[in-house]
């Protein structure tokens, strides 16, 4: 074993099972990691700047701008509250990645500890794999790909979102993320949703052995359901069977479609088109009609959970904060 200590950061596209490799890394006894995703990092980085020196009136400031994420809100729904030990860590804040820790693992499942691993589950951080890893140079990466047919469907089933575009950014982030993961050595891995549902055992004992820390057996189970939306919601089993759903849910016409946008990754990564021979990419103007689909839609399920003024005003707030918005 090595001397791995962290951060994790869990990433991929939404409705891939980011959430659930979160909660069963979670069961590890030395693992940590928070129930809400953070999306600010590249953000404040952006505001403050890669070398932000940290002094203490700017600091305040960075601090007042955390108090203001969706992160922050969310995460104080949960029932976490700011306490002394807190303040005395924030006051020994000194870099990007201490700050990082600071709310890993004081947000984190976990009571902080000097020998626990901290961690982050945001997927849009797959956007920003070298800058995480700038500011934090021992960062070890995990990334979970799903077949584009059922994520395309799950999209859709949860947000009401095109499916056309869930395929489109499915094959640019994957073809991104594949052009500079080389970069990272040992520190990234991907994990296929498929095999982690059909054979978590060795998927977990394979992550165990990535991070550098003994398998456990409790990393293969749940203390509580995952999900809270889609077919595992309120499950708090691995639903083995969670997968192919676009076989009977899609129409051949939709399928085609989907794998014609994502062939060139699909072929890649040997997910096999049932329909598509060759790929075509969609004009700019269509990306923006769909684009401009999504949000009118992600609006409206915003509104539809938390009512019209509060919905509005946190998709506001998330989208400009959101880490799919690229910053620079």
């Amino acid at each position: 074993m090595n001397d791995f200590k962290g951060p994790i950061f869990v990433v991929g596209m939404p409705r891939s099972g980011t959430k659930l490799l979160r909660d069963l890394l979670n069961q590890h006894s030395k693992i940590s990691i928070p129930e809400v995703e953070t999306h600010f990092l590249p953000l404040l980085i952006n505001k403050y700047g890669e070398g932000f020196d940290f002094n203490p009136s700017q600091k305040e400031d960075l601090f007042n701008d955390f108090y203001n994420t969706t992160f922050f809100y969310l995460i104080s729904q949960l029932g976490y509250k700011l306490d002394e030990t807190f303040y005395t860590q924030k006051d020994k804040v000194n870099s990007w990645e201490s700050f990082s820790l600071l709310v890993f693992s004081y947000f984190g499942v976990k009571k902080p500890a000097d020998d626990l691993i901290y961690g982050d589950k945001t997927p849009g951080y797959i956007n920003h794999l070298q800058l995480l890893k700038s500011i934090c140079p021992g960062a070890k990466f995990i990334h979970i790909i799903r077949d584009p047919r059922d994520y395309a469907l799950s999209v859709r089933n949860i947000w009401n979102k095109n499916i056309y575009r869930a395929a489109y950014v499915w094959n640019t982030v994957l073809h991104q993320t594949n052009e500079i993961k080389n970069r990272f050595d040992n520190d990234y891995i991907e994990v296929r949703y498929e095999g982690l549902i059909t054979d978590v055992e060795n998927t977990m004992k394979t992550l165990s052995t990535f991070l550098g820390i003994r398998f456990e057996p409790a990393m293969c189970t749940l203390s509580k359901s995952a999900e809270n939306y889609g077919d595992a919601k309120g499950k708090s089993e691995v639903v083995k069977d969670n997968m192919q759903k676009f076989l009977r849910k899609l129409s051949k016409k939709s399928i085609e479609k989907i794998e014609t946008i994502t062939f060139p990754e699909m072929q890649r990564l040997h997910y096999q088109p049932l329909f598509a021979t060759k790929s075509k990419q969609p004009g700019k103007l269509q990306i923006l009609a769909w684009k401009l689909e999504d949000a009118y839609r992600s609006a409206k399920f915003h509104v539809k959970e938390k009512g019209f003024f509060n919905g509005l005003l946190f998709f506001v707030k998330y989208y400009k904060q959101s880490s799919w918005r690229k910053v620079s």
